[in-house]
């Protein structure tokens, strides 16, 4: 219930004054209930200025809402301006905010682009993340085109498990 009401709370402050939001979310950037509220405000920020919240984001402690933020923003960001998106990636640092970041804009651009998405993909350090990334843009690949998918997937040396997962992807509701 706490983190519902925060969520809800978090919506209409971002809107009203996003950086009193911003400051206010801060001081929940541990707490797992609150990650939702740092997506939110990240979001929000966001939508005015991609890098600040971006910024914002990785100066926040490491924790499930600094993750989920990135992902959110990244997501979003890879709709409007991909390029731009692409470069503030390239300009992070190896860590494990880039690998979120690049997890979120993979995701993201997997529907527009998804050979790209992989690649993207590819360069996350942390080898869970990247498997899981490159499963979920190899399901987008496969249901765009499955007999490329098929050939990608063929050299693409995941496990059993991701390959599996990309062939039968689930059904979207």
């Amino acid at each position: 219930l706490k983190a519902a009401a925060m969520d809800r709370v978090a919506g209409v402050f971002v809107r009203a004054d996003p950086e009193a939001a911003a400051e206010w979310a801060q001081g929940f950037a541990t707490e797992d209930y609150a990650a939702r509220v740092i997506e939110e405000v990240g979001d929000g920020l966001a939508r005015r200025d991609p890098v600040a919240a971006s910024d914002w984001l990785q100066d926040l402690p490491a924790g499930r809402g600094q993750t989920v933020g990135l992902q959110s923003v990244f997501g979003d960001w890879e709709d409007r301006d991909p390029v731009a998106a692409g470069e503030y990636l390239m300009s992070m640092p190896q860590s494990a905010q880039r690998d979120s970041a690049i997890s979120g804009f993979s995701r993201g651009y997997a529907w527009q682009d998804p050979q790209t998405a992989i690649a993207w993909a590819e360069d996350i350090s942390d080898p869970r993340l990247r498997v899981e990334t490159i499963t979920r843009a190899g399901q987008a690949f496969f249901r765009r085109d499955p007999e490329s998918a098929r050939n990608w997937l063929a050299n693409a040396n995941l496990p059993e498990e991701a390959q599996n997962a990309i062939q039968n992807p689930p059904r979207r509701r």
